[in-house]
């Protein structure tokens, strides 16, 4: 969870500098484009979280394999 608010909280600061500078022009925001960013920015964290954990579930997975690797080749000694 605390990665997920960290890359949330890194996603709602790079939204809203975007929307700051320009950005909202792309979208049809015409109230509160601060609050839409907050959104788009959660939805960037889920994404990104998500490679995050996919990124450690495959580091482990290599863990794993070299360790599995190293029995195999013990045991043909």
């Amino acid at each position: 969870m605390k990665t997920f608010a960290q890359l949330w909280l890194i996603a709602l600061i790079g939204v809203e500098i975007f929307l700051f500078f320009g950005g909202y022009t792309l979208f049809d925001i015409s109230r509160s484009f601060y609050a839409a960013g907050v959104a788009y920015a959660f939805v960037i964290a889920l994404v990104l979280y998500q490679f995050v954990s996919l990124s450690e579930r495959i580091r482990q997975l290599e863990k794993r394999i070299e360790r599995l690797e190293k029995k195999r080749e013990e045991s043909e000694e």
